[in-house]
């Protein structure tokens, strides 16, 4: 097994974009990839990702194998959540063309998918509390492969994402 020291934890860069899109897409359910879920890769990665690599990479990590420097895994994170989903309806155009002009005939598992995706929204399942909101606006997301589970990275980039927050009175 690699010890932590075969690994780097650094600042995400602009050009770890795509890696960061690659791993959250090879992690999309539970840590796995389970492309028989995914209602398009693309769309999951513009979801998961896009305003954390694009709007505040500042509060964002990767972790990358010292060997060769791939990123094996990310933590992106924001100050305000509420940031990120006044972001997602500029998205969702991009998302309906992005089907339609596949016309989308996606397997009967990504289909029912998205009608609980659509359903849990539309009902409000996945709306968080006001007060809630406004007294721990801050939200992380993280993804590892798996070479890299189990080391503690997963941990320490959290750890750094905490005290950032703290830092900034989060």
């Amino acid at each position: 097994m690699p010890e932590r020291t075969d690994y780097l934890i650094q600042a995400t860069r602009r050009s770890d974009g795509e890696a960061i899109r690659r791993i959250c897409v090879a992690t999309c359910w539970i840590g796995e990839y389970r492309p028989e879920v995914l209602i398009d890769e693309q769309i999951w990665a513009d979801y998961w990702t896009r305003w954390f690599v694009d709007r505040e990479r500042q509060h964002s990590w990767v972790v990358r194998r010292a060997a060769d420097g791939e990123v094996v895994g990310y933590l992106t994170g924001t100050t305000d959540e509420r940031r990120f989903h006044r972001y997602v309806p500029w998205l969702l155009p991009r998302f309906a063309w992005r089907l339609l002009r596949r016309r989308f005939d996606g397997n009967p598992v990504s289909r029912a998918a998205l009608r609980c995706a659509i359903r849990s929204v539309v009902q409000g399942e996945t709306d968080v509390p006001a007060s809630l909101m406004a007294a721990y606006p801050a939200t992380w997301h993280v993804d590892l492969l798996p070479e890299a589970r189990g080391l503690g990275l997963g941990g320490a980039m959290l750890d750094l994402f905490i005290e950032r927050m703290r830092r900034l009175g989060v």
